[in-house]
């Protein structure tokens, strides 16, 4: 579908394209071939781009690193929906248990449900939260209160910043240091 190819190497899931607003504001990060499209059909031009060139017979650009729209989009509360998933409660949380306030590795993550499953807790956004497998352990089949334990953060469905992932703030450090 797309004739493109990197010349130099595989391409990587860290070579993701932020797509900006007209006014810069972040909205989503998308795959470099969508980031293409949105400028080739003239709807977004490049800000930013990696140092990989992206080839096809008679063409070579960078990829984008980073797109702003031409017109702007009115965005409305929370625009971007974010499907729930165990990895993403983590991506919400930073990796931090709730309970102690470790960091922890993806390997090391567990999800808790404030009110235990075999009482008629469900996977949602606001009854389930990062811990630490000594924490989960604690807990039990009881709420925090119940086990005398408190949470450091009140869980919720992601807003708008953290919708645009955990690492946003970082891509974003890397950006304006490392161009």
């Amino acid at each position: 579908m797309y004739p493109w190819r990197i010349s130099r190497g595989r391409y990587s899931m860290t070579d993701r394209t932020l797509v900006l607003n007209a006014s810069y504001e972040p909205i989503q990060f998308v795959d470099w071939r969508r980031a293409l499209a949105l400028v080739f059909r003239d709807k977004a031009e490049v800000v930013a781009s990696y140092d990989k060139p992206i080839r096809s017979v008679s063409t070579s650009i960078k990829t984008p690193k980073v797109v702003r729209l031409k017109t702007y989009i009115k965005l409305i509360g929370n625009y971007v929906h974010k499907a729930y998933s165990k990895q993403a409660v983590h991506r919400r949380d930073g990796y931090i248990c709730q309970y102690c306030g470790i960091q922890l590795t993806s390997k090391k993550a567990t999800i808790d449900h404030i009110m235990p499953q075999s009482r008629g807790g469900r996977d949602t956004w606001k009854n389930t939260t990062t811990s630490c497998q000594k924490c989960n352990g604690k807990k039990d089949n009881m709420t925090p209160a119940e086990a005398g334990m408190k949470l450091l953060s009140v869980p919720d469905k992601p807003d708008l910043v953290k919708q645009l992932d955990v690492d946003l703030a970082t891509q974003l450090r890397e950006l304006i240091y490392n161009s």
